[in-house]
């Protein structure tokens, strides 16, 4: 499924960073549906400049409602801002964080499994 997206989207469509949002959160294992983007032309630069392709991308997270902009345009790469933004903890816990801290219960579980059996 692809991310919903509201207001002028076809300004990163047309070089491909909607999909390049999406390779991201794949890559992190995360569901398309659970992120919204809303795209805008910063006010500023439709009042001095029709030529400006800059954008604005403001990148939801549903479940926890954290959200965060990006400047976007040919001249900037926000879908890297957010995958560090993203690895950072920005939108919730890191997703290695995340991992290593389960993966640590399930080590300690384990190892006091098997001393209880070891004192037994």
């Amino acid at each position: 499924m692809t991310v919903r997206c509201s207001g002028d989207g076809r300004l990163m469509e047309q070089v491909g960073e909607k999909q390049d949002f999406e390779v991201a959160l794949t890559r992190h294992g995360l569901l398309h549906e659970d992120f919204l983007l809303r795209v805008r032309r910063p006010s500023v630069a439709a009042d001095n400049d029709e030529w400006n392709r800059d954008y604005v991308v403001t990148v939801v997270a549903v479940a926890t409602d954290r959200r965060h902009s990006y400047r976007g345009g040919p001249r900037h790469n926000w879908v890297l801002r957010f995958a560090n933004d993203l690895a950072s903890g920005a939108y919730g816990y890191p997703i290695a964080a995340q991992l290593d801290a389960d993966d640590a219960q399930r080590a300690h579980r384990a190892s006091s499994s098997r001393l209880q059996r070891c004192a037994n």
